[in-house]
């Protein structure tokens, strides 16, 4: 009922992006697969390549600042019975390990959403309704904590000068409200007809550690 009620606040208040599409009625992973692909191919045909970077958030619902999202929850209009309820639904946890018989000491949990909780993704995405907001030329797709940014460019380099401070952006904003972005696990994809030069591949950073580039050579 409280996650119902919450969807319906949401989006009859125009909160999210319109980039966001997860969770959320009549959207799906589709509409951002789609989307890129157009994109890419429209590329293809102005001789440009498209670039673009996958972010992963390190310990995405665990690392949810509560009382970043209180505040959140609140500056979008929620408020009084339902703010007070969140709030007790997410504060004053605890938790303990039992191997067999055996407990572990009850320790408290102090940030995170509950994993499997059906409020948690909404909860999450409205983590990053403020998300960073970039210039037309440069494409963002969020889908809870899936995020993905591209452009297209002619040279790889342009990239470089375009993303890199989009990247910083998504750091700062990251730190602001206490997320962390792995770049292990974060990837930058080359969707290129140009001919293969391993010395090409953009040079993008995020949180201090280079993108691992993945180039996609189509001459379709």
């Amino acid at each position: 009922m409280i996650s119902s009620r919450l969807d319906w606040f949401v989006e009859s208040n125009g909160v999210l992006h319109n980039s966001q599409a997860g969770f959320r009625r009549k959207r799906n992973t589709t509409d951002h697969i789609v989307q890129l692909e157009l994109d890419i191919k429209e590329g293809f045909s102005q001789k440009e390549s498209t670039v673009a970077v996958y972010l992963d958030i390190c310990k995405a619902y665990d690392c949810v600042w509560i009382h970043g999202l209180l505040f959140k929850l609140a500056s979008i209009g929620v408020k009084g019975c339902l703010l007070g309820w969140i709030s007790n639904f997410l504060t004053c946890r605890v938790l303990c390990v039992r191997i067999g018989n055996h407990l572990s000491e009850f320790k408290d949990v102090k940030t995170g959403v509950p994993q499997g909780a059906v409020l948690s993704p909404p909860h999450f995405n409205i983590m990053l309704y403020d998300f960073p907001s970039f210039p037309p030329r440069i494409k963002k797709l969020l889908f809870t904590d899936d995020i993905t940014i591209y452009a297209r460019v002619k040279k790889f380099m342009q990239a470089e000068i375009i993303l890199q401070p989009c990247l910083e952006k998504i750091r700062l904003w990251g730190r602001k409200w206490k997320f962390r972005f792995s770049g292990e696990k974060s990837t930058a994809m080359v969707s290129t007809r140009a001919t293969h030069n391993p010395g090409d591949d953009p040079l993008l950073f995020i949180s201090g550690q280079r993108l691992r580039t993945v180039r996609i050579s189509l001459f379709l």
